[in-house]
């Protein structure tokens, strides 16, 4: 039985800026060892068995539970703040850190043939 709290700080990157930004994780850690059998046999895992790992020659690998523990806690879209602005479409700048006169999307050059279809419907 391994029983406890795994904290790491992943250095991730914002999923709008591109900056780095350490992420602090912080989980419970509740799993279950027992003996790898001889042979291997096709047992269904039932609900309670989801925690359930194996281990060999007396020694527990739990690079596996960290490494699943932590991947699973880290956010899907980290952000170095809730109100980041990003980088402008146009120009790639940081619009946390620097001011963008772009003011239009530049047009995507592979819709252009949408487009002239788009206008002769409208005309």
């Amino acid at each position: 039985m391994v029983t406890g709290e795994l904290a790491a700080t992943v250095p991730l990157t914002c999923g709008r800026c591109v900056e780095a930004l350490p992420v602090a994780i912080t989980v419970p850690v509740d799993a279950r060892y027992l003996p790898r059998p001889a042979v291997a046999d096709d047992a269904e895992l039932g609900a309670d068995d989801l925690d359930l790992d194996f281990y060999d020659n007396d020694e527990l690998n739990l690079n596996s539970l960290i490494e699943t523990e932590t991947t699973l806690a880290l956010p899907m879209k980290p952000l170095c703040r809730p109100e980041c602005r990003g980088l402008c479409p146009v120009c790639g700048v940081n619009r946390n850190t620097t001011a963008c006169s772009c003011e239009t999307r530049a047009p995507d050059p592979r819709l252009a043939a949408l487009r002239d279809i788009a206008s002769r419907l409208n005309h």
